[in-house]
């Protein structure tokens, strides 16, 4: 004789059977301003005070079809808990990289990755990413990620 299980019995006599690993998405930040979505993906933070901190974002269009963005690593920074402000060495957007700033056309609904880097990793913990930025039909703007590790 047959006995009728729904769905929730089937996915349990799946992961009865099998061993199942399943990662977890991780959610990361993220902030909107001047037509544009940031998502801040993480600071690689060493032990080492001398070395560069990089902190890894995701930026995307949400408004005109195609829009010219900026994002100047001379002017943006790390503030620590200790007080210190830590400015930006190098911009990375895609496949460009630059010392003061680079720039892109952002396709409408596409996202691209970028980087910048500052001149050392923070005494203390990380309490804010602060990224200057210019965008086509948005002038200037800083977009802020108070900062939680």
């Amino acid at each position: 004789m047959l006995k009728s299980i729904g769905i929730s019995g089937i996915v349990g006599i799946l992961f009865n059977t099998f061993s199942v690993s399943v990662l977890a998405q991780q959610a990361y930040p993220t902030f909107e301003q001047a037509g544009f979505l940031f998502e801040l993906r993480g600071c690689d933070n060493t032990a080492r005070s001398d070395a560069p901190l990089t902190c890894e974002f995701r930026i995307e269009n949400t408004e005109d079809n195609r829009r010219a963005f900026y994002i100047y690593a001379n002017r943006s920074r790390v503030v620590d808990s200790e007080g210190n402000e830590i400015v930006g060495l190098t911009a990375n957007l895609g496949n460009k990289k630059e010392s003061r700033q680079v720039s892109t056309d952002l396709i409408k609904k596409i996202p691209v990755s970028g980087t910048i880097t500052f001149e050392k990793a923070p005494q203390g913990k990380i309490l804010l990413v602060d990224l200057y930025c210019y965008g086509t039909g948005a002038n200037y703007f800083n977009v802020e990620f108070p900062f939680t590790q």
